[in-house]
């Protein structure tokens, strides 16, 4: 420790360490108290500052250790600042940890609570927006995961006289289709309704990877699961696309062990063994659960409402407005209100095959919305928002 004495002020160099080891502390803060001037010690816990004469004391601080005031003349006597570590109290808490194939067997075991059990549900599709085409759907029908694939079909409707701009009319047709359960469920059998420990074995086909995801609180967040079906050894006889091994990773929520998304890719690095040109993964998808916990799903709902404003004159004749605004008659008589435009689709099931029950457009003013279950004014407001 040196002081080198100036006109107005006084040079103080120092080294900050470890109360309990003398190990350097890097990084630690000096300040000079009652005052806005400090610095900050080296990676190897040296510091220099400039003092001024009219100040008496240093503050040093890190974010792992307890803060300090010191006197200048105890610093040049002590040469070294020791700083406490802070010590932190914990509650207790019980660990308990997941393997992979743990929480892959809880996530399938948990479908029936985590998604919509009704024997159908109601999408929205909307006007005016883009519809995405490739979702899973959980459905209550024998616990299993599908893939639904939709053809969008559109076109524009002519400018309503009352309108404020062209809208496009959509219709979708969806096709369900099961997901391999050799990737899947592994030999997941549909009737049994209460797996029980041993019913382990039906990873045995799977290698299972696992990655963690923390929150900003150290938390658990998600759960990154990677399995790789065993598919039959190609040859150059058969050589077939059905064949590549399958790479699937589920991001599965950690308390609530609900998959959130599912990304599958497709091994080809044997293509190159082979003497055909492949890549190593070939991206086959990305897969949002759309319906995933059933307060989210009507959040992502209500979102994807389009709204088409109309201003409905009532001198008009009726059956000009009925021509060209396309609004029930109830709505015609003395309004001048924004409506809000939506498709419901009533997606029923049968035993060997998914089909498509009922189609209608549904017209209504946002004050009758809002007395709609499904669509509380929470979500309401958040939809007329996004569009304003």
């Amino acid at each position: 420790m040196c002081i080198n004495s100036l006109a107005q002020s006084v040079r103080i160099e120092g080294k900050i360490v470890d109360k309990t080891n003398n190990i350097p502390i890097p990084f630690a803060s000096i300040n000079i108290k009652n005052s806005s001037s400090g610095t900050m010690a080296d990676e190897n816990g040296c510091f220099s500052i400039n003092v001024p004469e009219k100040y008496k004391t240093l503050e040093f601080s890190h974010t792992s250790y307890n803060k300090a005031i010191i006197g200048i003349d105890n610093i040049i006597r002590n040469k070294t600042i020791k700083l406490s570590p802070k010590i932190k109290e914990l509650k207790e808490v019980t660990i308990e940890g997941f393997s992979p194939k743990t929480i892959l067997f809880k996530a399938f075991k948990a479908v029936p609570n985590n998604y919509i059990k009704d024997k159908y549900y109601a999408e929205i599709e909307i006007l005016n927006k883009k519809i995405d085409t490739n979702t899973l759907s959980f459905l209550s029908y024998n616990d299993g995961i599908y893939l639904c694939r939709g053809a969008l079909s559109r076109h524009t409707v002519m400018k309503p006289k009352y309108c404020h701009a062209y809208y496009s009319d959509s219709t979708i047709k969806f096709k369900y289709n099961k997901i391999d359960p050799d990737f899947v469920i592994s030999n997941y059998k549909n009737n049994k309704k209460d797996l029980g420990k041993n019913d382990m074995s039906i990873f045995d086909g799977l290698n299972i990877k696992m990655q963690t995801i923390y929150d900003d609180k150290g938390d658990e967040q998600d759960y990154i699961i990677t399995t790789r079906s065993n598919k039959n050894e190609l040859s150059n006889k058969s050589f077939r696309k059905d064949n590549f091994p399958i790479i699937c990773n589920y991001h599965i929520d950690a308390r609530t062990f609900a998959i959130k998304q599912v990304e599958i890719f497709q091994d080809t690095t044997i293509m190159d063994y082979m003497g055909k040109r492949g890549v190593k993964y070939n991206y086959l998808g990305l897969y949002q659960i759309y319906n995933y916990q059933k307060k989210d799903s009507i959040y992502v709902l209500a979102n994807r409402l389009s709204k088409v404003k109309y201003k409905v004159n009532y001198y008009e004749p009726y059956s000009m407005l009925k021509k060209y605004s396309r609004l029930p008659g109830e709505l015609k008589i003395n309004t001048i209100e924004e409506v809000y435009i939506f498709r419901v689709k009533n997606i029923a099931y049968k035993q060997d095959d998914l089909q498509l029950e009922l189609e209608k457009d549904v017209y209504m003013p946002l004050n009758e919305m809002r007395k709609l279950e499904l669509f509380s004014p929470l979500f309401l407001d958040n939809v007329k928002n996004s569009y304003e």
